[in-house]
C-alpha cells in the first residue's frame, strides 16, 4: 500500500494498492492518517524551476520546498513515529560550483554563488532536522536500500526483437567514476554481475551525464 500527498482534494483516490491524502505545506496542513502503516517516506515536493525567475517566482521555488519539509516534519513530531525507517528527499546538483574538470561528491563543502546553490543548500539544511526524529535520511547515509513491496517491469510486445547496444568508450579518469559507483552498488545488492552466457532481452551501455553551463553553453561538472 502506498500513501500519497496531494494539495488538490479532486486528486485523493482510494485504491487497494494506493491511498490519497490532503496537505497544504502553505498553511503546515497535513492529514496524519498518511502515516499510518508506513514505514518510509519520498518527499519530491517543489515548485517547477522551468519558469520565470521574477522576485515573487524564486521565494515561490524556495518555499514550496522548506515548506514541504516543515509540513512533514510538523506532522511526525505529532505521530508515534517509530515504524518510519526511511527517509528520502529531493535535492539537486545545482548546489555544487561550475567547474570544467572537477567530479564532485556529497563530501565537497563549496556551494554554487548562485540562486540554485542558495536553495538547494537552505533544502538539505532542513532535511537534516528529520535526524532529530531519529529517521535514517539517505543523504547521511550511502546505503540506497531496496523493496519489494514495487518491482518494475519492462513487458514486450510478443515476438519483439530485443534491442542490444554496444557500449561506448570512456576516458580512463571516466572509468574510475563508473568502476567506483558500480562497485557501490554491486556492494549494497542493488545490481548484480551478469554471465556472458546469460541472454538478455534489453542491453544499454551506462552513460554519464555532464552538466551544462547554462551561462556559457559549456560542459562543466559530471554526474553519474
Amino acid at each position: 500500500m502506498v500513501n500519497y500527498l496531494t494539495t488538490s482534494k479532486d486528486k485523493i483516490v482510494s485504491k487497494e494498492s494506493y491511498q490519497g491524502f490532503y496537505w497544504n505545506p502553505d498553511i503546515f496542513e497535513i492529514d496524519l492518517e498518511c502515516f499510518s502503516g508506513v514505514s518510509a517516506i519520498i518527499n519530491l515536493a517543489g515548485a517547477s524551476i522551468s519558469k520565470r525567475w521574477t522576485d515573487s517566482y524564486k521565494k515561490e521555488i524556495l518555499d514550496s520546498r522548506l515548506n514541504s519539509l516543515k509540513t512533514l516534519y510538523r506532522g511526525l513530531e505529532r505521530v508515534k513515529s517509530n515504524k518510519i525507517t526511511s527517509f528520502v528527499s529531493a535535492s539537486a546538483i545545482g548546489i555544487y560550483p561550475h567547474s570544467l574538470s572537477s567530479y564532485y561528491t556529497e563530501d565537497e563543502k563549496w556551494v554554487d554563488d548562485s540562486f540554485l546553490g542558495e536553495v538547494v543548500e537552505q533544502w538539505e539544511l532542513e532535511t537534516d532536522r528529520f535526524d532529530n526524529l531519529d529517521l535514517f535520511v539517505t543523504k547521511e547515509n550511502p546505503n540506497l536500500g531496496y523493496t519489494h513491496l514495487v518491482e518494475h517491469k519492462i513487458h514486450l510486445k510478443p515476438n519483439a526483437v530485443g534491442k542490444h547496444h554496444k557500449p561506448y568508450r570512456l576516458p580512463p579518469y571516466k572509468r574510475e567514476v563508473l568502476r567506483e559507483q558500480l562497485d557501490n552498488l554491486l556492494e549494497q545488492g542493488l545490481v548484480e554481475p551478469v554471465r556472458e552466457q546469460k541472454e538478455l532481452p534489453i542491453t544499454s551501455p551506462i552513460v554519464l551525464v555532464t552538466k551544462q553551463n547554462e551561462a556559457s553553453n559549456s560542459k562543466t561538472s559530471t554526474q553519474s
